[in-house]
């Protein structure tokens, strides 16, 4: 009779068990990462009795997940790479539709200024006209400013942005690794029985950690979990958490980069390893940020360089020659901030150096990397970051020196260069920033030429001359005395193929101006350089001149009403300019949009591949782990009628007692 109430009691348990754990599965359906469990039931060992085995009941055996661990892996790494698309999208598409959007985009600004030069070339006497050329290079100007600003906030946010996501990391690095020691104090990692919820929180904080961060995770075998990060570095292991931080870069100080903390030794990860959200930021920040503030540095320095070197050719409206029109390319500040230098350099820090734009055509939109790797201290590589290409190598002869690469100059003037110096150049990176509108009054545009030209009215030849073309405004012609050409000069032919140039101070005697002037050659030997390369311009002559003919150059005085050198400005807006002579300004710019636009559409395109897998795996998780309330019901009834025969046989058993009883 004993054995008849024992089986019973034993299927009482089980089903007990079983009804307990599918009321546990039902109250935790939708329970973030809960994975539903099922009793394991076996049969007793059976009991011999008179030659024959009989079956002594059921026990519930252990209690325990239904997971699949290639599934939970797939997973975590596909939400990581979905969370590190998903941030590098988000974040682009903002550039993109700064860079593209009407109300924020240069080319318009572009179109303006290049249009009202054209407007004042018409009316060159106009001031209004003077003051809307000036009025639309400070807009440009602005917007260039305001593109920029808008990189920096980015970058701001997105350092802003590390250092909060690396402060969760930290936190659920630790939560996981204090959930170790609950699972290896609970004994899962021998015969005992398994603590499911204290497995399932573990894991859905690893699927947390894992939207923000790439991880290996090696299980152990007291069932405690080590996970990794970046190239193997150690985040958890066991009950120790190792928290990440963001501290500053090498060689750039200036870049914030993700580090591993162990015990307040910082290690830095592998930037392009990191995976999930930080991942996310980490590419956009310096792969896209930094391209679009050094391209714009650089399409600003191009133009500043460009339409300085002209208007300094030309005339203003107060017969002066033109100054600087936009800020100067290569003023100090600007060279010294060029350079970056690795705050892990050895004392002292003396170095003194700077970097000077030497052709606006040779830029690249990259930033270098300057070495000097020995075996001596005038040992050097220059690294340019974007493609890891060394573009200079070589050895100093000393200090001062100078590195030459990609259209600017590395000077370094003093200090004590060492073996295992490093230092970031960055040649068009404050380009944009830098760019100011240096002329404060409509007066000092210079509209016009300095130089005019007439011929003689007793010629007798066909030949022509050009109203002449400024070259260099540094010679002595134009600075000897100011508002003159020092001096005039007077072409006059000794020949129909030869020529003198002579000194026209006074026209009633023209002097000579020694052997490099006379008998030069006409047609000259070099098409578009009739005089010597001293006097700063230059002038074209035509037709068939005659011994006797002469022409004259002396200062445009009062040539108020002469366009020629704001004509030449103008036409820089279609002049090929950067990338080897190969684009214009607003090519380059064109170039930028379509540049980012592409990367947009296919971080979109990643996007939304990744989500598609994602979802996929989150669907195979559940299938397999999640809770099925139809199931679960149905099991219920299950247990419940099992439980309810085992009861049956309780009360069959007492009922077969009491019989017994009353038949003694």
């Amino acid at each position: 009779m004993s054995d008849l109430l024992n089986i019973a009691i034993s299927g009482l348990r089980s089903y007990q068990a079983g009804i307990s754990t599918t009321g546990h599965n039902i109250a935790n359906a939708q329970a973030p990462g809960y994975s539903r469990q099922t009793v394991d039931l076996s049969t007793r060992d059976p009991q011999k009795l008179g030659g024959q085995f009989f079956g002594t009941g059921v026990d519930a055996t252990s209690i325990g997940r239904v997971v699949n661990d290639f599934v939970n892996d797939k997973l975590r790494a596909d939400i990581s790479v979905y969370q590190q698309m998903n941030t590098y999208y988000n974040n682009i598409v903002q550039v993109d539709n700064l860079l593209a959007g009407e109300s924020t985009s240069i080319s318009l600004q572009m179109q303006n200024y290049f249009g009202s030069l054209q407007v004042a070339a018409d009316d060159p006497t106009s001031l209004t006209g003077r003051q809307m050329v000036l009025d639309n290079a400070n807009a440009l100007v602005e917007r260039f400013h305001d593109l920029v600003g808008r990189q920096e906030q980015l970058e701001l946010g997105v350092n802003q942005e590390l250092v909060s996501t690396t402060g969760q990391i930290s936190v659920l690095a630790q939560g996981i690794a204090d959930l170790n020691i609950e699972i290896i104090n609970s004994g899962s990692g021998g015969l005992g029985a398994v603590p499911n919820d204290l497995l399932d929180r573990r894991d859905q904080l690893i699927r947390e950690l894992s939207e923000k961060v790439e991880l290996s995770v090696l299980p152990q075998q007291d069932g405690s979990v080590s996970l990794y990060v970046g190239s193997g570095q150690v985040l958890v292991i066991g009950g120790t958490a190792n928290g990440l931080t963001v501290v500053p870069g090498s060689p750039n100080p200036d870049e914030k980069v993700v580090a591993l903390n162990v015990n307040g030794n910082f290690q830095s990860l592998r930037q392009d390893s990191l995976g999930g959200k930080l991942g996310g930021l980490v590419a956009f920040r310096d792969n896209i940020i930094e391209t679009v503030v050094n391209s714009l540095g650089r399409t600003a320095i191009a133009l500043a360089d460009q339409v300085n070197s002209q208007h300094q050719l030309g005339m203003d409206l107060e017969g002066k020659l033109g100054g600087l029109f936009f800020s100067d390319i290569n003023a100090t500040a600007a060279t010294i901030e060029r350079v970056v230098q690795d705050a892990a350099n050895a004392l002292p820090a003396d170095r003194v150096m700077d970097v000077t734009i030497t052709d606006v055509s040779q830029l690249s939109t990259s930033n270098y990397e300057l070495r000097f790797d020995g075996p001596t201290a005038n040992d050097y590589q220059l690294v340019r970051l974007e493609d890891k290409n060394a573009v200079a190598t070589g050895t100093l002869a000393g200090i001062p020196g100078a590195i030459t690469a990609d259209g600017f100059s590395i000077n370094l003037t003093s200090g004590s260069f060492q073996v295992g110096d490093r230092y970031v150049i960055r040649p068009t990176h404050s380009g944009a920033k830098n760019l100011s509108v240096e002329i404060p009054r409509p007066h000092e545009l210079a509209v016009a030429s300095p130089i005019r030209t007439t011929h003689a009215s007793t010629n007798q030849g066909s030949g022509t001359v050009s109203q002449g073309t400024m070259v260099d405004a540094t010679t002595a012609s134009f600075t000897t005395t100011a508002g003159a050409l020092s001096p005039p000069i007077l072409i006059r032919f000794t020949s129909p193929t030869t020529f003198d140039v002579l000194d026209n101070t006074n026209p009633t005697t023209p002097v000579g101006m020694g052997a490099a002037f006379t008998g030069l050659p006409y047609p000259p030997v070099v098409a578009g350089q009739t005089l010597p390369a001293s006097l700063g311009y230059q002038v074209e002559i035509g037709g068939t001149p005659v011994a006797g003919d002469s022409f004259s150059v002396d200062y445009n005085t009062d040539g108020v009403s002469d366009n020629r050198n704001l004509a030449a400005i103008s036409a820089l807006n279609s002049k090929p300019i950067l990338e080897n002579s190969t684009i214009t300004f607003e090519g380059s710019y064109q170039h930028l949009i379509a540049a980012v636009g592409v990367k947009t559409s296919i971080a979109d395109i990643n996007r939304e591949a990744s989500q598609v897998i994602m979802i996929q795996s989150e669907n195979a998780r559940e299938s397999i782990s999640g809770v099925n309330l139809d199931e679960e019901a149905a099991k219920l009834i299950e247990y419940e009628q099992m439980y309810q025969a085992s009861a049956r046989v309780i009360s069959v058993a007492r009922s077969l007692f009491e019989t017994l009883m009353n038949a003694v």
